[in-house]
């Protein structure tokens, strides 16, 4: 090597180096795991069977298990949203025995404050209050056998109509991808059913067309409280665990003096269950 020559150090470019193999994707592989998949250094068959994560759920015995999946759950959450509605209506049944009570107590005692003014009026001899207090006795109105019940909210009948008009909701693959859909953004989740469902029908175009072969004019709706899809009533002790419906109907009897607070609503709510 000569003066003026420099040894120029060459940078290793990994030649000869086997390349990592890629990573898969995490939350596929999550979700691939509960029917069944394993990673490749898991997997004890022949080599040749193991396919990735993704592919794996493309199967259509993969396919058929999650649908299968997706049904048992719709019939979980339909059934606890039955059961809520009846612990709302047993709760909904006391409330209004004690409406009666309160009237009948009531009723009771103005009838006997009466009575005792009556019988002043007759020791001191005022003949003329004696007939007044019996002419406002006479007046008062005993309490309705038969009241009418508190107010309870409803199940908005437009967002029934959705659900029985929509062919996509009949779907539990498109059913349970909005529901997926819906949790995934909890600022979704606090909007009324009908707003979340609506939300959802546009992410369940994009992978569903077939439920929209033609494009339709969307009917507008009133807004209905509480509820939606990703929302299941939850089995607790005391208000925190109310579901929305419940929990609103439990602040309006609260609100009217029908339940002392809303623990004693909550308490009565989850007596319910305990009976079913």
């Amino acid at each position: 090597m000569s003066d003026n020559e420099q040894e120029v150090e060459i940078p290793d470019l990994g030649e000869g180096r086997q390349d990592e193999a890629p990573q898969g994707d995490p939350q596929a592989e999550a979700e691939a795991r509960k029917y069944g998949w394993k990673p490749k250094d898991e997997f004890t068959l022949n080599p040749e069977g193991w396919v990735p994560a993704e592919r794996f759920l493309e199967l259509p015995s993969t396919q058929r298990k999650v649908v299968q999946d997706t049904n048992q759950r719709l019939e979980r959450e339909l059934k606890a949203r039955d059961e809520e509605m009846s612990r709302i209506a047993a709760t909904t049944a006391e409330a209004i025995e004690r409406v009666r009570k309160q009237e009948r107590d009531r009723y009771e005692a103005q009838i006997a404050a009466f009575e005792a003014a009556k019988r002043e009026a007759v020791d001191v001899g005022d003949v003329a209050r004696y007939d007044a207090l019996t002419k406002q006795e006479k007046a008062l109105r005993p309490p309705d056998a038969t009241p009418a019940p508190p107010a309870t909210p409803q199940i908005d009948p437009a967002f029934t109509a959705y659900l029985e008009a929509s062919v996509w909701t009949k779907d539990p693959s498109a059913y349970q991808f909005a529901a997926m859909a819906i949790e995934d953004h909890p600022e979704i989740k606090r909007l009324p059913p009908l707003k979340q469902v609506q939300w959802a029908e546009k992410k369940v175009r994009e992978f569903f067309p077939e439920h929209f072969p033609e494009p339709t004019a969307k009917p507008q709706f009133s807004k209905v409280d509480g509820g939606g899809l990703g929302q299941i009533g939850k089995r607790g002790k005391g208000p925190d665990d109310l579901p929305a419906e419940a929990r609103k109907v439990g602040q309006e009897f609260v609100t009217d003096g029908i339940f002392k607070s809303l623990d004693e609503y909550a308490a009565s709510y989850f007596a319910q269950e305990k009976r079913a």
